[in-house]
């Protein structure tokens, strides 16, 4: 009996191990081989992000647990042309990375992830935003995704709404982060999952 109580113990606690190890529940993104055609000059009036009401941040995740971060320094512009939205361009300083754990940051920064010598900046660059009709998804986003010098295509739901020539947009969804080489597979009792979930939440200036 005692063994079995301690048996039925390890699995309770390993299904914790896993359940607290996944990135959550966000729709996959939808991921071209190759850039996709993004248009340079959409028309319009440019809008600057506002980035002390912005965020561009990341969970990961491996067996133990999940890791939240995110990038403290990024800019770019939103084009509005009346009140649709015609572009996104937003510029990641890979450097600022950062993470609930302190002691991950380094190895986030090296060439088994992010590799921020070589590879500084991070970029999103979107010019197709088709209506979307479900709920909480106001349109789907198709722009190029480029880290560690790659580049794919990626397509996921957004929400972005237009008021008074402010211009919010919410996005979460998750990516294979092998598709940009980032292959680190984690200690071999802790493997890192292959999903990372990215979330903008961006509002422009006036």
């Amino acid at each position: 009996m005692r063994n079995m109580k301690v048996g039925t113990l390890a699995a309770l606690l390993m299904m914790a191990a896993i359940g607290c190890g996944k990135v959550g529940d966000a729709p996959r993104a939808t991921t071209d081989s190759a850039a996709v055609d993004v248009q340079k000059n959409t028309g319009g009036t440019v809008l600057q992000i506002d980035t002390a009401r912005s965020k561009v941040s990341w969970i990961g995740a491996k067996i133990t647990r999940r890791h939240d971060g995110g990038f403290h320094k990024f800019d770019g512009t939103v084009t509005l042309d009346g009140d649709k939205v015609t572009a996104v361009n937003i510029t990641v300083d890979a450097a600022s990375l950062y993470t609930d754990d302190s002691n991950l940051v380094n190895h986030l920064k090296s060439p088994d992830f992010f590799s921020v010598k070589e590879f500084p900046t991070a970029t999103f660059q979107a010019s197709q935003f088709v209506k979307a009709d479900s709920p909480g998804v106001t349109h789907m986003v198709t722009g190029n995704l480029t880290m560690r010098g790659i580049t794919h295509g990626v397509t996921f739901p957004a929400n972005i709404q237009v008021s008074n020539g402010v211009v919010t947009a919410k996005a979460d969804f998750k990516i294979n982060r092998k598709d940009w080489k980032i292959v680190y597979p984690g200690k071999p009792d802790d493997l890192i999952s292959d999903d990372v979930r990215i979330v903008f939440d961006i509002t422009t200036k006036k």
